[in-house]
């Protein structure tokens, strides 16, 4: 799991990882609201081994009652309010690797 908040943080990728650009147009997109209402998250192959631990909560993704969830470049954009202004957002790739149950839960949400 990487968390990305300012455009210095995607020095975490290379840019020739598949999620780079999605990271950066989603950081161009939300520069204005992170850190003050929250963090963009990718989540990795290392983390299918439930649960995903923020500071802000922990979370099971294969039952995250999640606001909404798009595709974008290969990955899903999933959304959750922790309240009306605090957004956590997360990139899950549309990989092989992902768990049925949550790929099953991310498309519930789109």
């Amino acid at each position: 799991m990487k968390i990305f908040i300012t455009m210095q943080d995607l020095q975490q990728l290379h840019p020739q990882d598949p999620a780079f650009e999605v990271v950066r147009k989603q950081l161009e997109h939300m520069s204005d609201m992170y850190p003050r209402n929250g963090f963009l998250t990718l989540i990795e192959k290392t983390d299918m081994g439930e649960p995903i631990v923020l500071p802000e909560r922990t979370l099971n993704l294969a039952s995250v009652g999640w606001e909404g969830v798009t595709k974008r470049g290969g990955h899903y954009h999933a959304v959750l309010l922790l309240d009306n202004e605090y957004a956590l957002e997360f990139l899950v790739p549309d990989s092989d690797w992902l768990k049925d149950d949550i790929r099953k839960n991310l498309k519930e949400h789109m």
